[in-house]
């Protein structure tokens, strides 16, 4: 890649985490970061013992560990997520956010990608695209997701914040 995301715009990004609000709010509905994220790690990781094929133990299993800074261990289970459901657009935005922080932006640029053209009207999705755009330095594109994201939520935050900050560069 062109651009490593050393730019102040992509500093800030992986500073404040200017993601969407999806994953956040189910890292809090699963108690990471709290007492029990042990618990949470033992409940989903035994439900795959049991049950191998169940998508939704493998999309939480994989929130907990990235929300614990283990991305790579995430997108694996993204993966068998995506796999099982290949249809679901939240799991594809979540290993998109995962593959960010990898620092693997053309493969989180193909998941927001796919998370939009599955479910549309997520400014959510259009939000976090744009943040691996900025990071690319593909400011252009950024603002066009930014402003999309407002259009279909003028209450995101995330997103006049993500653009007002290509504004003044």
């Amino acid at each position: 890649a062109a651009s490593r995301g050393t730019g102040a715009a992509a500093r800030l990004l992986r500073r404040r985490g200017r993601f969407g609000r999806c994953a956040h709010r189910d890292r809090e509905r699963l108690g990471v970061g709290r007492a029990d994220q042990v618990a949470t790690f033992t409940l989903f990781s035994r439900a795959l013992q049991v049950t191998e094929n169940n998508f939704l133990a493998h999309n939480n299993l994989a929130i907990a560990l990235d929300a614990k800074g283990e991305s790579k261990k995430a997108v694996f289970h993204y993966h068998h997520a995506i796999r099982l459901k290949p249809h679901n657009a939240l799991f594809r935005n979540n290993r998109g956010v995962a593959y960010f922080k990898l620092d693997l932006d053309e493969r989180a640029i193909q998941d927001f990608h796919e998370a939009i053209r599955l479910k549309n009207d997520s400014d959510e999705f259009y939000n976090n695209r744009g943040a691996v755009y900025t990071k690319l330095g593909q400011n252009r594109l950024a603002i066009k997701d930014y402003d999309e994201a407002i259009r279909l939520n003028p209450h995101n935050a995330f997103a006049y914040y993500n653009r007002g900050n290509l504004y003044v560069k």
